[in-house]
C-alpha cells in the first residue's frame, strides 16, 4: 500500500494516527508543516515547527510502521522547546545537544505502547553515566560512549541547533512565536485534562511532569532574560585583556607577566521614544538602563524615534531623564545604526516593535525587547527576541 501512497499521502496518513493515539498532542501536530527535502538526510524540524523530511526516510518509516513514532518525535522537539533551552545553557555543540533532546523525547515516546519507535534511536545509556528519565540538558553534560552514528534525527533550527541548509520553506509561513506559544499552552492544557479524565498513567510521566510546570509557571522574568542574552553576547565576543595592575602568579625568569582580566563589556541600549510608546513601554527602557548600570555601572543609551540623537553615556537612571528625547514617528534603523558607530559588545533595543528593521545584520549582537505585541512587522532572525508581554 505504501508504495503507491506519495510523501504526503504517507505523512497526513501518519498525522492522522498520531492524532487518534495521542489525541493531547493534536494541536502540535496541526501546528506542524510538511515540507518533502531530498536535501534532508532524514527529517529535521525548523524553530517555526515546519518538518523538512526526506521522501525515502519517509517511506522507509512507512513500510517499518515508525512514522507515526517520527511524527511525534519532530512534533515534541519544538513543543518542549528544545531550541529555547539550548541556548539558555549555551549549547555549542548542536549534534551532541541534538541527541541528547531525542534521548530525553524518545524516553517518553516509548511509554506509548501502541507507537513503535525506529531501531537506531539514542538511549540514555548511550551517554557515560547516563539514566532513565535523565533531561536534555543533564545529558547533554555526558560525553558519549561510542562515536556518533548517522543520526535518525537531522535536527535543524527547532531542535536547538544552527539554522540547516536545507531549510528551505518556500512559501510555508510556519507559527510566529506567539502562534507557536498558543500551540504549546494548548497542548500542555490537553495533556493534564486528558491524565485527570483518563488517569495519569494514560500519558508519559515525563511529558505530564512538563504539562504541570507549564501550566504552574510564574511569568518569565523578561530582565533575567535580558542579562542573560547580554552576558552571553559578550563573553563570546570579548577575550581576556593584559593588566600589570598586579603580578602574574606565576614568573619567567625575572620577567614581570601580566595577569589578564576581562574589560568591562561595552553595552548601547536603543530607547524607542517614539510617539506610540507608552509610559509602561518607556518603563521598561528605564527597568533595562537600571540593570545594566547596576551589572556593569555604565551604559550608553541612544534616544530614537524617527531619526537617532547623540548615544549619551548613563551612570545613573537619574542622569537619563533629560535625554530621553522623541515623540515623532519610528525607525529604529538608524538608532541601531548610530548604535554600531562605536562598536559595542552588544546592543538592546527595547521597543513596542512599530518600526522597519534593518535588511542586514549588524556585526555587533542585537538583542530586541519588545514591550507589547506588534502587528506592523516582524523582528528580524538574526537578533534575538525577548517578549516582555
Amino acid at each position: 500500500m505504501t508504495s503507491i501512497l506519495t510523501t504526503h499521502e504517507l505523512l497526513a496518513k501518519a498525522r492522522r494516527q498520531a492524532v487518534r493515539t495521542v489525541p493531547y498532542l493534536a494541536r502540535g501536530f496541526w501546528g506542524m508543516t510538511f515540507i518533502e527535502s531530498p536535501d534532508v538526510p532524514t527529517l529535521g524540524v525548523d524553530d517555526k515547527w515546519r518538518v523538512y523530511c526526506n521522501p525515502d526516510y519517509i517511506r522507509k518509516c512507512a513500510d517499518e510502521d515508525t512514522l507515526v513514532g517520527e511524527v511525534i518525535h519532530e512534533c515534541l522537539h519544538p513543543t518542549l522547546r528544545h531550541g529555547p533551552r539550548a541556548k539558555i545553557i549555551h549549547a555549542t555543540d548542536h549534534a551532541h545537544w541534538n541527541r541528547a533532546g531525542d534521548a530525553e523525547l524518545d524516553q517518553r515516546i516509548e511509554e506509548i505502547s501502541s507507537v513503535k519507535l525506529v531501531t537506531n534511536r539514542v538511549r540514555p545509556e548511550h551517554f557515560v553515566g547516563g539514566t532513565a528519565k535523565m533531561t536534555a540538558e543533564e545529558l547533554y553534560r555526558l560525553p558519549r560512549k561510542t562515536p556518533p552514528k548517522s543520526p535518525r534525527c537531522s535536527g535543524g533550527s527547532g531542535t536547538g541547533g544552527e539554522k540547516q541548509p536545507w531549510e528551505k520553506p518556500g512559501d510555508a509561513p510556519g507559527l510566529t512565536e506567539v502562534q507557536a506559544e498558543i500551540v504549546r499552552a494548548g497542548v500542555a492544557q490537553a495533556v493534564k485534562e486528558h491524565a485527570e479524565k483518563k488517569g495519569r498513567g494514560s500519558v508519559p510521566e515525563g511529558l505530564l511532569r512538563w504539562a504541570d510546570q507549564y501550566c504552574d509557571a510564574p511569568p518569565v522574568d523578561w530582565r533575567a532574560l535580558v542579562q542573560a542574552r547580554v552576558r552571553y553576547a559578550v563573553d563570546s565576543r570579548k577575550g581576556a585583556s593584559p593588566s600589570y595592575a598586579r603580578p602574574a602568579r606565576r614568573n619567567a625568569g625575572g620577567l614581570v607577566l601580566p595577569v589578564h582580566r576581562l574589560p568591562i563589556p561595552r553595552v548601547t541600549i536603543v530607547g524607542d521614544t517614539s510617539a506610540s510608546m507608552r509610559d509602561d513601554d518607556v518603563g521598561k527602557i528605564l527597568a533595562c538602563v537600571w540593570d545594566a548600570c547596576e551589572a556593569i555601572g555604565r551604559v550608553s543609551v541612544v534616544s530614537c524615534d524617527a531619526e537617532a540623537h547623540d548615544p549619551v553615556e548613563i551612570r545613573h537612571l537619574d542622569d537619563l531623564k533629560e535625554h530621553l528625547l522623541g515623540g515623532g514617528g519610528t525607525d529604529l534603523r538608524v538608532g541601531i545604526e548610530r548604535a554600531c558607530e562605536s562598536s559595542p559588545d552588544a546592543i538592546v533595543v527595547v521597543t513596542d516593535g512599530e518600526t522597519p528593521w534593518p535588511d542586514e545584520e549588524p556585526e555587533v549582537p542585537v538583542t530586541i525587547v519588545l514591550t507589547r505585541e506588534s502587528h506592523y512587522s516582524h523582528p528580524p532572525d538574526w537578533a534575538e527576541v525577548i517578549h516582555t508581554y
